[in-house]
């Protein structure tokens, strides 16, 4: 069993861990009982289509001469079917943390068992899912790079430790939709939040819950063929609630002096307002086989633990988009779950002096957090056919146009013109304060962190029952 050593920063009150990996190859434990187990198919399997074929010896010779150790998959010289996976040299010093299917990651609060990967962010972290071993549920883990928790994992563990009772309090709900505390239910809570020190660095990993969807998986721009995020059988205007709770959600970290750092299409994710039922969604989805892309060396020479122990001996393949439309299928009434907080800041204001200091171009801002906000509400309200560059440049008549006359891919319909038609969604009023909303989300001067309750004061409350 491969053992390595991991820590939390001393100023936290967190205890000293151990991380454990073992593959999964002989008898359970006694307290190890996932649901059925997964099969793994590998990406050479004839019967997957990723038109894959074997590195030549010219490209051989290529790579080493760029100073490669490993081959470069196929998936990087063909179109794969789900998506690009990342490359076997990115696991290096300070870069990922090599785990495999089967592996059982030491947290602070549970062990948790690799079952898939959920998703990757070039050079700051992968996503896994996880089966929960002392709560038999399944969850999600996040692992980032040794460089990005080195860049900013003190502060971000800090953060969280900061929302820890209130995000604590919030993932213990069997319901996610409460009004005790508005603005946290709307939060990807973390579960555990640990680091762990492995072959390459130290990682900072962080357990969430895993059924969920991000808004990338329903952005009409890039995925036009794929079901819209609200059914058309639906009432359109839940997405006025789903504005107002990503609102609401940006409002609860801004009043405690936190910004997000990163509010774009993955990190917001929809949610089921039932845990439970998300988890059944999950325990169906993951009953089917892995894919998984074997790592070769380019001399030709088996990997070897002294050798190559920073590197895994497969890739997987992200599950990002097919997960996504697995978990959407059933959701007929999402809820806002803002997740991801790898690019969060805890920035305080005293005075209009402090305020000033923290430039629109910082990386983490309030500035940034509301402009990016208003992007992600404009892609929620329309799938991808509102441009918000109408309101940062003053054409409040084309914003008004767009928002009043949703543009709907709908190929078959015989009134279609270019396989759009124009849908109106929302009534004069509410086109009204959408428009005043993302007029203010879009201005490029300075917001304020009080800017962000000024725009859920606009928002009716009667938007919040849909």
């Amino acid at each position: 069993m491969k053992q390595l050593s991991a820590t939390s920063h001393r100023p936290l009150p967190l205890a000293s861990l151990s991380l454990q990996l073992e593959s999964i190859t002989g008898p359970p434990t006694e307290d190890f009982n996932p649901p059925e187990s997964t099969d793994v198919q590998t990406a050479t399997d004839p019967s997957l289509d990723y038109r894959s074929e074997p590195a030549t010896s010219v490209q051989i010779a290529e790579w080493t001469d760029m100073g490669r150790t490993y081959q470069m998959p196929a998936y990087n010289r063909c179109c794969a079917q789900e998506g690009l996976v990342e490359d076997p040299e990115d696991y290096e010093t300070l870069k990922y943390h090599p785990v495999d299917l089967g592996d059982i990651i030491q947290g602070a609060q549970a062990r948790y068992r690799i079952v898939d990967k959920v998703g990757l962010k070039n050079d700051k972290w992968t996503y896994w899912a996880v089966w929960d071993i002392d709560s038999q549920l399944y969850r999600s883990l996040t692992i980032e790079s040794a460089i990005h928790t080195a860049a900013g994992g003190k502060e971000r563990m800090m953060i969280l430790q900061m929302l820890k009772e209130d995000v604590e309090w919030a993932a213990g709900l069997e319901e996610r939709m409460v009004v005790e505390k508005p603005g946290v239910d709307f939060i990807d809570a973390p579960y555990d939040l640990f680091e762990i020190s492995g072959p390459n660095g130290l990682h900072l990993c962080y357990v969430t819950d895993v059924g969920t969807f991000s808004l990338s998986s329903v952005d009409g721009s890039d995925h036009a063929d794929d079901p819209p995020l609200i059914p058309p059988t639906m009432n359109q205007k839940v997405r006025l609630r789903l504005v107002m709770e990503l609102c609401k959600a940006v409002e609860f970290l801004h009043n405690k002096d936190i910004t997000h750092g990163s509010i774009d299409s993955e990190s917001v994710r929809f949610a089921y307002h039932q845990r439970s039922t998300a988890q059944n969604e999950t325990t169906e989805f993951f009953a089917r086989a892995s894919e998984t892309l074997p790592v070769k060396r380019l001399d030709g020479s088996p990997l070897c633990a002294a050798r190559d122990a920073g590197v895994p001996k497969r890739l997987v393949f992200p599950q990002t988009h097919n997960f996504a439309r697995w978990m959407r299928k059933g959701n007929e009434k999402p809820i806002i779950c803002l997740s991801n907080f790898s690019c969060c800041r805890h920035i305080p204001f005293n005075s209009a002096l402090d305020e000033a200091h923290v430039a629109y171009n910082a990386d983490s801002s309030y500035d940034k957090d509301i402009f990016n906000l208003g992007h992600q509400c404009s892609i929620i309200l329309g799938d991808g056919a509102i441009d918000l560059s109408h309101a940062s440049n003053g054409r409040s008549e084309d914003l008004s146009r767009e928002i009043y006359g949703i543009k709907v891919y709908k190929p078959d319909d015989p009134f279609a013109i270019d396989d759009y038609v124009n849908e109106k969604w929302y009534d004069d009023e509410e086109v009204t304060i959408l428009c005043d909303i993302l007029a203010m989300m879009a201005r490029s001067r300075p917001h304020g962190k009080e800017t962000i309750s000024k725009i859920v004061n606009m928002l009716p409350r009667d938007w919040s029952s849909y």
